[in-house]
């Protein structure tokens, strides 16, 4: 509601919680990866931890773009 009436703080929540997004799916995704490389599991586990990072990369373009938004 508040992003359709043109508030300020809306889109900086929206920012913070693209942040969280990110973080939620990076963290994991990076932590498996490195569980990965150092012990002898089997490569799917690799696949997996990629994509989970992976699926984290359009909360931070979008993040940062609601960021340039905020600072006009």
């Amino acid at each position: 509601m508040g992003r359709i009436v043109g508030a300020r703080w809306a889109v900086r929540l929206q920012a913070i919680l693209c942040w969280v997004a990110f973080a939620v799916f990076a963290g994991p995704g990076l932590t498996l990866m490195a569980y990965s490389l150092v012990s002898a599991v089997e490569s799917f586990v690799l696949v997996i931890s990629v994509l989970t990072f992976l699926t984290g990369i359009p909360f931070l373009f979008y993040a940062r773009r609601l960021q340039r938004e905020v600072g006009r």
